[in-house]
């Protein structure tokens, strides 16, 4: 069995979703494998749900540029078609030690064309939101939260409305330059569970959009140079609700740690409060990333300790007894997390020498917010070649 296509995305995270959309809407022909029952079951959906500013990124990044562009972008495909968000604002808090820091940090995002920015002092914050102990912080009114299902959804339906289609239990299994003229790729397919069918597509381009299963998947594309594969630092988050009275109304975030953002607070659209994420690298053998389910996503509870120890240094009214598990995610980082963190990569068919081919490596945050930006650059290179 072989159908034809223009493009065939595999993932249907976010990104995959965004970019199967935006080459939809310019009249390519797409199918969107995804592997699970729904969409949305990997980082898309196991994250804090942020629309990110831009201000942690260095300039020029992809992360900087995609963010800062897909904040905008985001804002207005919301309203549009009125999926639910919040424009809460967020405050990066700090303590007079810190605040060479927290100004660094301010700059950064200035650069980055981050609009609206401003440090405020002790005074503000005490009259504002008394409940916060910080010496001063910075104040980005333009992030906030998003109900990301809600939003994939709706990208859902835009490709399906376009003649795109996204495919549910339909697995990824290798692929194959097609032989002959032309480019293109045959694509094999398991598909349906269990009791799967094995079929062959075939496809003009093939865009790995996996997310976590990235650099798997790069490795079963034929052609594929080793060299080219970034190796993938699996890191967990863990998150804890916060029951009872929660004083804030915006998100509060301390200031960044080794490989991560710190573990902050953030509100859901029904003004749940949760803390997290932490940073918790985790090994894994890679031959288990074609199980069912490679990754534990349970959560010790004695983890509320440290949870608590870092918050109450800006929140000292917080009770220990107030945090209870929530969920976790995972992350595809491509560098431990001592290191600097590292870029998006988007890697086209020029970079990895094989025609009809973009990779997607290291997609985690800013990765929700930066989604419209980075389906608008894959579309463009692809409407171009």
């Amino acid at each position: 069995m072989s159908i034809d296509f223009d493009v065939a995305v595999i993932g249907a995270g976010v990104v995959g979703l965004a970019t199967a959309r935006a080459l939809a809407k310019v009249g390519k022909k797409v199918i969107v494998l995804e592997s699970n029952e729904a969409i949305g079951q990997g980082t898309s959906s196991r994250n804090s749900g942020v629309i990110h500013a831009g201000i942690y990124y260095d300039k020029n990044s992809l992360k900087a540029k995609t963010c800062v562009r897909g904040r905008n972008l985001l804002y207005e495909y919301l309203l549009k078609y009125k999926i639910r968000h919040k424009k809460i604002g967020k405050l990066i808090v700090a303590s007079h030690a810190n605040s060479s820091q927290l100004e660094k940090l301010f700059f950064k995002g200035v650069e980055n064309g981050v609009e609206e920015l401003k440090i405020v002092e002790k005074q503000y914050l005490e009259s504002s939101i008394p409940d916060v102990q910080a010496d001063l912080a910075i104040h980005s009114p333009v992030s906030g939260i998003v109900d990301a299902h809600g939003f994939m959804q709706s990208l859902t339906g835009e490709i399906q409305d376009h003649g795109g289609d996204v495919a549910r239990l339909s697995k990824f299994i290798s692929a194959k330059q097609s032989k002959g003229n032309g480019r293109g790729w045959n694509i094999y397919v398991s598909c349906g569970g269990l009791d799967s069918e094995r079929i062959v597509i075939s496809s003009h381009w093939l865009i790995n959009s996996a997310g976590l299963f990235a650099e798997h998947i790069a490795t079963r594309i034929e052609g594929m140079p080793e060299k080219k594969i970034p190796i993938t630092y699996f890191t967990k988050g863990n998150y804890f609700a916060v029951s009872g009275y929660c004083p804030f109304n915006t998100l509060i975030y301390p200031l960044p740690e080794s490989g991560g953002l710190g573990t902050h607070l953030t509100l859901d659209l029904g003004n749940q409060a949760l803390l997290g994420p932490d940073v918790e690298p985790i090994s894994l053998d890679k031959n288990v990333l074609d199980s069912d389910q490679p990754f534990d996503y349970s959560i010790l509870e004695t983890k509320k300790f440290k949870f608590y120890e870092n918050t109450v240094k800006w929140w000292p009214s917080l009770k220990i007894d107030q945090l209870q598990p929530a969920y976790s995610g995972i992350r595809p980082k491509l560098n431990r997390v001592t290191e600097k963190p590292a870029d998006f990569i988007i890697q086209n068919s020029i970079e990895n020498d094989i025609t009809g081919l973009i990779n997607l490596f290291g997609i985690e945050s800013p990765g929700l917010t930066a989604s419209l930006a980075i389906a608008e650059i894959i579309e463009s290179y692809i409407t171009k070649y």
